[in-house]
């Protein structure tokens, strides 16, 4: 017994895709986001330093007045490529400490 069939051709699917909008950003929002980006990776760097001496993240949350998840989010700021720290520091893109831990690449 055979069976007439052949393979229906792959169909893309439709639909209206809306590139998001970007973000309006007032003139003084660059240097207050760059500043507090800055002091972020400043203090990250600082505790990598402190756990590299053997401090424990919940010792450093305390000193802080933070939650340790808080402090384990914002330490991959310690690791800012040099690329992205002039991008930073020249004003490239409005960057918030939080969305900008999230992209920082384990290798650069």
């Amino acid at each position: 017994m055979s069976l007439p069939w052949s393979k229906r051709p792959f169909r893309v699917a439709k639909g209206v895709v809306a590139e998001p909008a970007p973000p309006v950003v007032s003139p003084d929002f660059d240097s207050k986001a760059k500043e507090t980006v800055l002091t972020a990776i400043k203090r990250a760097k600082r505790w990598v330093d402190q756990l590299m001496a053997g401090a424990e993240v919940s010792e450093i949350a305390t000193q802080m007045g933070k939650s340790p998840r808080h402090i384990r989010l914002l330490t991959s700021l310690a690791f800012v490529s040099p690329r992205l720290m002039s991008e930073i520091i020249n004003g490239g893109k409005p960057y918030t400490a939080t969305d900008l831990a999230g992209r920082v690449p384990l290798v650069w």
